[in-house]
């Protein structure tokens, strides 16, 4: 017998809650503290913590670009601007000696900060805070939206706590300054226009982000599987007037001397603890153990860069094949297939540093969605293997390194193992969902056969 209004306990409403009836009671409950978490730590202690090294660097660099002062890949010329505008504010003592601690990315990213280098330094690190923090959160809020997953549902609420999962990574990336709140955004609205089938506005903001940090054209390979070319169309008009807009700024010669004597260092990738690539991983069990520790130029390894081309391209073609077959019906498949590719391409990357994982939040939300909707998989199993995945990419990298001693190489790339055990899961469920259209449509040619049999 049904209770009534008034005799429902907790336990009813938190069964219900999990049924997916909306309790915006519970979910402020579940969601408060991880949310007071990422205030404090995420904005708060960012601005008062040491180490807003590459906001620093990107400064330095926009400064020189903007007053003509030099070449943003000089490091004197780096220094000098340094001392002239951030000055005793944020010391360079660490800075613009070895290879990452020096601007090695395209002229791009100096293009970006130039707005913020008119402010002074103090000023345009918490604008810069804000504004990463802004389009983190706007990318939650955009993700969501579009698969109609309400913070008040179970679904919705644990969409957003897989979010706040990755808040260390948002916490890192807000103390160093980076860019990874913008990827992110970039990364969600190049989404937005695939599931609108858009694919032109699709492809204009993925080369924006790969014209920041390379690797986000991966999931230019999703439109390739699913046989939508009309993304070339933005994809071609951006990379023509994005390259135009970049020699008239920063120059050919800027331009030119970022390919042809950065890239190829910094394609060595390194071998650094921070470092969760695939490529990473590799270096992490045959390079010196002071490469573990080193900002600086990796040794040329040639026979590990194989080894990771290898991998990396069986992971891409086994991705690409999945997404082919999949028939991807609702809006949490097809973030799930996007977000594989966003996925792989942190793995494939020659550099993954570990606050890269917040572009994770697409393939994450995604699956915790589609689960809570379809239960493709006997809950106990999901779990296991999103949990530990989970657990492994948030597990501390200085604490990785505390424990090198005692467990060896392997402990080092605990990251790297949980994006494998993350892709793994996202391969089992975009299989899944291709072998339930093959199901499908091999019944209905059964149907029609036995159907023309019965007619002749």
């Amino acid at each position: 017998m049904a209770r009534s209004v008034e005799n429902r306990g907790l336990g009813d409403i938190i069964a219900d809650y999990i049924r997916g009836v909306p309790s915006p009671a519970l979910a402020v409950s579940v969601l408060a503290i991880p949310i007071l978490f990422y205030f404090v730590f995420g904005i708060v202690a960012s601005l008062k913590m040491p180490f807003a090294y590459d906001i620093a660097i990107n400064y330095s660099a926009a400064t020189v670009l903007r007053t003509r002062s030099g070449s943003i890949y000089d490091r004197d010329a780096l220094r000098k601007a340094h001392q002239e505008r951030i000055g005793s504010t944020f010391p360079d003592n660490d800075l613009y000696k070895e290879l990452f601690t020096t601007y090695i990315t395209p002229p791009t990213t100096a293009l970006l900060m130039v707005p913020f280098s008119f402010l002074p330094f103090s000023a345009a690190r918490v604008a810069f805070l804000l504004l990463n923090h802004l389009l983190y959160f706007g990318s939650m809020l955009l993700i969501t939206r579009m698969l109609n997953a309400s913070w008040k549902t179970m679904e919705g609420t644990g969409a957003w706590l897989s979010a706040l999962t990755y808040y260390p990574f948002v916490v890192a990336s807000s103390w160093l300054g980076q860019v990874d709140g913008i990827i992110l955004f970039l990364l969600t609205v190049s989404l937005f226009f695939t599931y609108r089938h858009q694919d032109g506005w699709a492809g204009v903001w993925l080369v924006i982000a790969a014209a920041i940090k390379i690797s986000p054209i991966v999931p230019l390979a999703f439109f390739l599987a699913r046989r939508r070319w009309s993304v070339w169309r933005g994809v071609l008009v951006t990379a023509v007037v994005g390259f135009v807009f970049v020699v008239a700024t920063a120059g050919s010669s800027t331009l030119m001397r970022f390919a042809s004597s950065l890239l190829p260092l910094v394609s060595r990738g390194s071998g650094f603890f921070e470092n969760q690539s695939l490529l990473g991983a590799i270096y992490h069990f045959v390079a010196s153990p002071e490469a573990l520790q080193s900002s600086d130029v990796m040794a040329d390894l040639p026979v590990a860069r194989l080894i990771w081309a290898f991998l990396s391209l069986t992971l891409i073609l086994l991705v690409f094949r999945s997404v082919q077959r999949a028939t991807l019906g609702h809006a949490p498949l097809v973030a799930l297939a996007f977000g594989s590719f966003v996925l792989v391409g942190v793995l494939a990357g020659n550099i993954s540093w570990d606050h890269y994982m917040t572009w994770l939040l697409i393939p994450t939300t995604a699956l915790m969605v589609d689960w809570f909707r379809t239960r493709w998989i006997r809950g106990h199993i999901f779990w296991s293997l999103f949990l530990l995945a989970m657990v492994a990419i948030d597990f501390p990298g200085p604490f990785q390194v505390m424990l090198f001693p005692r467990l060896g190489r392997v402990i080092i790339s605990c990251g790297t193992y949980g994006m494998l055990i993350l892709l793994a899961l996202s391969l089992m469920r975009l299989k899944r969902d291709a072998i339930s259209v093959s199901g499908r449509t091999s019944e209905l040619r059964k149907s029609i056969g036995i159907h023309l049999l019965i007619f002749i």
